[in-house]
């Protein structure tokens, strides 16, 4: 079980990370997520960087039509999220475009603690903010 510090971290971990994508803005990158609740996952948490959804039926024309040259890929880490990463990879890296892997593993680092989805986030997050309350030091 954490402490209270512990859940603090992870809560401030959580903060950085979001300001660091926040900030790639301005160097066309974007997010590529499954679908729509992993999406609002992230917006929930304050992402203001594009988020498309892969399951989205103009996926691919809102690839082709972008001018964005740099995705992060945040689908889950189960093992069927683990090989639709491997499958968008391959579809972006064939349409010229980076894929940008540090992102993806500095949020599997904080997000482990949350479990295995994307759309899991803030339902776990606001488990954590009781917890916190609740505690003392």
């Amino acid at each position: 079980m954490l402490k209270k510090r512990d859940y603090v971290e992870l809560i401030e971990r959580t903060r950085k990370l979001v300001d660091d994508l926040n900030r790639l803005k301005d160097n066309k990158y974007f997010i590529i997520v499954e679908g729509k609740r992993d999406k609002a996952a992230l917006e929930n948490l304050g992402l203001t960087l594009p988020i498309i959804c892969y399951n989205d039926p103009g996926f691919h024309n809102n690839i082709i039509e972008s001018d964005f040259q740099k995705v992060i890929i945040l689908t889950d880490w189960d093992a069927e999220g683990k090989e639709l990463n491997r499958r968008i990879r391959i579809e972006l890296e064939n349409y010229g475009i980076f894929v940008d892997d540090y992102y993806r593993k500095r949020s599997r680092e904080i997000f482990k603690y949350f479990g295995d989805t994307i759309e899991g986030l803030n339902a776990k997050l606001s488990r954590i903010y009781k917890e916190i309350s609740g505690l003392s030091r």
